[in-house]
């Protein structure tokens, strides 16, 4: 019965308890921080991101350190010049794909723009509102991947390595962390069938560059800047929200199948196209840097004891 809990021979939790146990940290820690901030603040878009960054960086910290037996930078964080750049190219690359997703609806006559730099806040002024929405957007792309990508990706394949061999664990790892990915966007305003298949999507564009680099800095990097510039520069809808800055301010006017409609380019073949010209793009960046493009089997691998 014990074998069941624990791997005598890594002298831990096995993976899947592991992974429970730190869920519910997780939750734990961004409630009571939201609860301390709600009574504090109030409510809010922002006191949820702040409440949600706190608890989830501090309840993956602890279940790292306590559970796993590893230091955090193992899940991705080891700060180097090739971590430099590649979160540079990442932030470039968000830019690139939401630019090119806002030329092809604006050329085919799908958004007009009609007008710019409007914020939520006229008290505030717009660009302390615009660099509010990019710390905003900092903190979702730091939180949600160090946990999806990060943490996730790794302990679901070193707790399925000895099921498939480590590189199917890491890519089997890859594909659920995706499929969760998705699921925590279902409760997002606007939300459908479409939107839940384009963030899929965009969780397997972000996991394989986790996988194929070792490291959180180019996920991290293109998850900041999709949402960023989608949002806040072009005016359109990120996963369902209106951005609280938005530089241009468009109305849609173009089909729902390739612009996503209220949901976004990630609910539109647009998006989707998008995503696929950047796995291609990180394919390539990765053949150069690296000299092949592969799995880290090391994501699978348990820490030294």
């Amino acid at each position: 019965m014990r074998e069941l809990f624990w791997n005598a021979s890594e002298g831990r939790l096995r993976a899947g308890w592991r992974l429970l146990l730190a869920f519910f940290a997780t939750g734990m820690a961004a409630w009571g921080v939201g609860t301390v901030l709600a009574a504090v603040a109030g409510g809010g878009l922002w006191v949820g991101v702040v409440a949600a960054t706190i608890g989830i960086t501090s309840g993956v910290w602890a279940a790292s350190r306590g559970l796993d037996r590893r230091p955090l930078v193992d899940l991705g964080l080891r700060i180097d010049r090739e971590w430099w750049a590649d979160l540079a190219f990442g932030l470039a690359l968000g830019v690139a794909l939401a630019g090119v997703v806002f030329t092809m609806e604006i050329v085919l006559g799908w958004v007009v723009v009609t007008g710019h730099t409007v914020d939520s806040s006229p008290d505030l002024g717009f660009v302390p509102m615009f660099l509010a929405t990019t710390a905003l957007f900092v903190a979702v792309a730091w939180y949600e991947e160090l946990a999806f990508r990060g943490y996730l990706i790794c302990n679901l394949a070193e707790g399925t390595r000895g099921l498939w061999g480590r590189r199917s664990a890491v890519a089997a790892g890859v594909v659920a962390s995706a499929a969760l990915f998705s699921a925590g966007h279902a409760a997002n305003p606007n939300a459908t069938v479409e939107g839940a298949v384009g963030i899929l999507a965009a969780g397997l564009l972000i996991g394989f560059a986790y996988a194929w680099t070792g490291s959180l800095a180019l996920p991290i990097g293109l998850h900041v800047t999709w949402n960023l510039a989608q949002g806040a520069i072009f005016g359109l809808p990120v996963s369902g929200v209106t951005t609280p800055a938005r530089w241009i301010v468009v109305e849609e006017r173009g089909p729902d199948l390739w612009t996503g409609g209220p949901f976004g380019p990630e609910a539109g073949l647009t998006g989707v196209a998008a995503m696929a010209i950047g796995a291609a793009a990180v394919f390539v960046w990765v053949r150069l840097r690296r000299g092949e493009v592969s799995l880290r089997l090391s994501i699978a691998e348990p820490p030294d004891r």
